[in-house]
């Protein structure tokens, strides 16, 4: 009876060691931030166990806050091509500042733009990892639910918080090349290899321009992560994903073009 006892013992403290180990030992920042480049399944795993959220936020903010130093070197790139061009639409120059010159005396362009370049990727750095994170994720586990899936909201907000950190990492390698280079061409895209003779419309510009490196990688973890947390085959994992990457390039594209479609509307509307 005492042998059935003990062997029925070691059985459950097997059992109990397995479950705990290894995906339920938490991993320190250092771990965590190289498992989600070489290993992202692992840390999946890790966070259907230990959803953080902290570490990947502070992370994200460290990395914008480095992009200041290229962002603030492309907005002086693009005040300077602005001061060059010239686009007449509706019988006026778009660029023209004259007209609030005269109003309001010269106005220090660059210096503007280089304040309000630092001031907003602060702000950004703090604020937009949870706009994102927090809208994205409220569709990815409405679609999660509909699928049956298994994730819990925490551990969905857990993984895209992480999956935000490639994104910025992204937007600031993206910052150095042009920076560096001197071109304002992100060369991560498909505009890089498609837009260069610069025969294309302004919508499929921007379309080619959304579709990069780093979204593309954001989409693939999105994948693994979905799939690892809801429990998922590849098919419903995919649509998630799929949905997701689709929904962010609709974004970029609508908040890149948003300044003309604002101006077509005013001169429908006369006011131009």
């Amino acid at each position: 009876m005492n042998e059935k006892h003990n062997e029925k013992h070691n059985e459950n403290h097997e059992e109990l060691t397995r479950t705990v180990e290894p995906d339920a030992v938490k991993m320190g920042a250092g771990k965590r931030i190289i498992s989600l480049i070489i290993a992202p399944a692992e840390l999946m795993q890790n966070i259907k166990a230990h959803p953080a959220i902290l570490v990947p936020f502070l992370m994200a903010v460290v990395i914008a806050l480095i992009a200041v130093f290229p962002g603030v070197r492309i907005e002086e790139m693009y005040t300077r091509e602005l001061s060059n061009i010239s686009i007449e639409r509706y019988g006026q120059d778009l660029f023209d500042m004259t007209a609030l010159m005269g109003e309001y005396g010269e106005i220090p362009l660059e210096d503007v733009m280089g304040a309000l370049t630092i001031v907003s990727h602060v702000a950004m750095a703090v604020v937009m990892p949870w706009v994102v994170v927090l809208i994205t994720v409220v569709g990815i586990f409405i679609l999660s639910k509909i699928m049956r899936g298994k994730a819990r909201f925490g551990q969905l907000f857990s993984m895209y918080m992480h999956v935000y950190v490639i994104w910025i990492l992204g937007g600031l390698v993206v910052a150095s090349l042009m920076a560096a280079t001197g071109s304002l061409l992100d060369m991560t895209s498909l505009a890089a290899i498609f837009a260069r003779d610069g025969n294309f419309d302004q919508l499929s510009y921007n379309v080619l321009a959304g579709i990069a490196v780093f979204p593309i990688w954001c989409a693939v973890i999105t994948f693994i992560g979905v799939k690892v947390l809801n429990e998922f085959c590849n098919v419903k994992a995919g649509i998630i994903a799929g949905l997701t990457f689709l929904g962010g390039l609709a974004v970029h594209v609508v908040t890149y073009m948003f300044i003309w479609w604002m101006y077509d509307f005013l001169y429908a509307a006369g006011m131009l």
